[in-house]
């Protein structure tokens, strides 16, 4: 069995949580044997936070933080392929790489000025770009939060 929790970080965000935190670490600990977990977050220190503070219900069961991996221009060229197919439209596949870039490790403004384009002919990537950049900046957005998607293991007993 797979327990994927996504947002973990949010465990050690406040008091309440912790019953959440105990509940999983006493399911954790009797079906030790027969699942794994995958703690996620878009805070790499709240994350840890999560499993190294000797207070927390989740202290130690965590292994291992990794980064995830960066998406690349695969994503861009996927993204790409299926505009072509769903529209018969073109869309560049270096304007998309490069839009991709414009936003950082973040796909999701990437992916909105795309839909944009799908939804308007008359849109270019760059103005639909333009305007989820303008709307990034003026957002309460974290930019940086992508920076920081981390995932814990626990390994095999």
């Amino acid at each position: 069995m797979l327990l994927l929790v996504d947002e973990a970080q949010e465990l050690a965000r406040r008091k309440d949580n912790e019953l959440v935190g105990t509940a999983l670490r006493t399911a954790i600990t009797k079906h030790r044997d027969h699942m794994r977990v995958v703690f996620n977050g878009s805070s790499r220190t709240q994350l840890a936070h999560v499993f190294c503070n000797t207070d927390a219900p989740l202290y130690s069961i965590g292994a291992t933080i990794q980064d995830f991996p960066l998406l690349g221009r695969e994503l861009a060229e996927f993204v790409v392929a299926k505009f072509q197919r769903a529209t018969q439209r073109t869309l560049d596949a270096d304007e998309a790489w490069a839009a991709r870039q414009a936003f950082k490790p973040q796909p999701e403004p990437f992916l909105a000025a795309v839909v944009a384009v799908l939804m308007d002919p008359a849109f270019t990537l760059k103005k639909a770009c333009a305007l989820e950049q303008r709307a990034g900046n003026s957002s309460n957005r974290d930019v940086g939060m992508a920076d920081s998607m981390a995932w814990v293991t626990r390994p095999s007993l």
